[in-house]
């Protein structure tokens, strides 16, 4: 299934049946593309982690645990949620003061 030809600027959808939001998210974020996120994530965190001195593993282990492609989905979304509704500061977004709260993120 090609979404792209050479000769076009835009996308075939020939091959999608059912054209959902989640197919659309699915072309840029399939499972290659989540599974290179988590890796590069990790690996980034681990070399990090290696550089610096924290103290016991233990340690490191309460400060960062590695993420998974689950994990990727949910920070995905929640960026693109930060997008449609916008606070002035990101702390706002898991703020439980009723003049504030978007329940969704906390």
């Amino acid at each position: 299934m090609t979404f792209f030809s050479e000769g076009e600027s835009s996308m075939n959808f020939e091959g999608i049946s059912d054209v959902i939001p989640l197919k659309f998210f699915e072309l840029f974020f399939n499972d290659d593309m989540i599974g290179f996120i988590v890796n590069e994530t990790n690996r980034y965190t681990s070399q990090s982690f290696h550089d610096k001195p924290l103290g016991s593993s233990a340690e490191k282990d309460k400060l960062w645990r590695e993420v998974s492609g689950s994990k990727i989905h949910v920070f995905v979304a929640l960026v693109m949620l930060q997008s449609i509704i916008q606070k002035p500061d990101m702390e706002f977004y898991w703020s439980t003061r009723p003049t504030l709260a978007t329940p969704f993120f906390g």
